[in-house]
């Protein structure tokens, strides 16, 4: 298989055209190349299936499994056995696909969707930039009684001022036992550390939780950087300046 990257307008999104089938070894190649998109925290990806011609159980599973982990996949000009295979395995609702064929008018699409979806969850314009992230989050706080208890979660945007944690667990250091990540607001988060991609050494830091929440069963938190903290602070702004920079970078034929 080969995957062209296309250069477009918009810089969240990246739009690729794969040239061969969803199946076995092709389909492990766009696993290779979507594993790639998360590292760089390109998580908001197009994929442009007309030269595509089938699929099968492991191409929807490797679609199933990135959407799981944080990329928002949206499929266009899908031919009609790789739609009908996508509904008869009832993953339609989970990978989602455009009936539009234009490429300028996909990327409108998917940019009202994602503006729509900033507008459900409150998203308002922010001190610092703020990146698209994928990485793991370990942190330590008081728990009840003064108890201590390790959480643990998945970073998917951070800003030199902070970040947002999704899918959190703890676990209480005294009982060694899973515990609700709940309750934690106005707490300080200490021994917070996440190893930025490409780094040979984690970050490590303080913090303090400013909202937390829960979808279904799923616990969520905003966590606020020690502004006192800032060699961290240089280390996260070098990061996310150089992630948007080569975002900026046009890149073609890169599988």
């Amino acid at each position: 298989m080969n995957i062209n990257i296309f250069d477009v307008k918009s810089g969240k999104i990246d739009c690729a055209m794969l040239h061969g089938d969803l199946i076995g070894s092709s389909a492990l190649e766009l696993q290779e190349y979507l594993y790639d998109c998360l590292d760089r925290s390109r998580l908001y990806q197009l994929l442009d299936l007309k030269d595509s011609l089938g699929i099968d159980s492991l191409g929807i599973d490797i679609l199933r499994d990135f959407i799981s982990r944080g990329i928002k996949l949206r499929l266009f000009n899908v031919v009609p056995d790789v739609r009908m295979c996508i509904k008869m395995a009832r993953r339609e609702n989970e990978i989602k696909m455009y009936k539009e064929t234009d490429i300028d008018k996909v990327i409108e699409l998917f940019e009202d969707e994602i503006n729509r979806e900033d507008q459900a969850n409150g998203v308002k314009k922010r001190k610092h930039l703020r990146l698209e992230s994928f990485f793991n989050l370990k942190f330590k706080y008081c728990f009840q009684n003064g108890k201590e208890a390790t959480g643990f979660a998945k970073v998917t945007n951070m800003s030199e001022g902070g970040l947002f944690a999704d899918n959190m667990v703890a676990i209480c250091r005294d009982k060694k036992e899973f515990v609700a990540p709940a309750e934690i607001i106005n707490k300080e988060l200490y021994d917070l550390s996440f190893k930025l991609p490409s780094a040979s050494k984690p970050v490590k830091t303080r913090g303090v939780c400013v909202r937390e929440g829960r979808t279904e069963d799923k616990f969520w938190a905003g966590i606020r950087f020690d502004d006192n903290d800032k060699k961290s602070v240089n280390r996260i702004k070098s990061y996310i300046e150089d992630s948007c920079e080569e975002t900026l970078r046009p890149r073609v034929n890169v599988w």
